[in-house]
């Protein structure tokens, strides 16, 4: 992104910038949505769904962020479903089992098999190299009085979160 107040608002599953006074936000439902800060001043947000974990916007954000000098990168994973709400496709699951590790594995409430999307987004991330990771642990379609989920009760709002650079 270029200077704070020059951009015009679009749509991307991530966004980084370095630019003092910016302030950049994703909207999510049951999607992962990840913020990375830098101490060096470079911010990030990334819709991590499964799609775009898998397509790499996780590993282009993380890069995008070091190409404007971001060493060492936070990562922080706000509410989003969680496995014991989200069954999937076994073969799926497979598959980014031998990309993303074992962790991705999950079993439903009622023993059906899950992914695991905090521990695919956290899996991405170490493969970047980030380390230092945090999540809210909140899912979004257990918890219905606090979030909103597309999946559980086809809910249209959708959550942001929003990370800015002050002057």
């Amino acid at each position: 992104m270029g200077e704070a107040g020059r951009q015009q608002p679009f749509e991307a599953d991530s966004a980084v910038t370095d630019a003092a006074g910016a302030v950049i936000s994703v909207r999510v439902a049951d999607c992962a949505p990840v913020s990375l800060v830098s101490p060096e001043g470079v911010l990030g947000v990334i819709h991590a769904g499964w799609r775009g974990i898998a397509a790499g916007v996780v590993e282009a954000a993380v890069n995008s962020a070091r190409g404007l000098g971001a060493r060492r990168l936070e990562a922080f994973i706000g509410p989003c479903i969680h496995p014991e709400c989200y069954e999937f496709d076994a073969s799926l699951i497979e598959r980014f089992a031998s990309r993303f590790g074992h962790a991705v594995r999950s079993e439903t409430a009622w023993g059906s098999p899950a992914l695991s999307l905090p521990e695919m987004a956290k899996s991405a991330l170490r493969k970047e190299g980030v380390t230092d990771i945090s999540e809210a642990g909140a899912c979004t379609s257990c918890e219905d009085s606090r979030w909103f989920s597309h999946r559980a009760r086809k809910e249209k709002q959708r959550h942001a979160l929003a990370v800015w650079k002050s002057d």
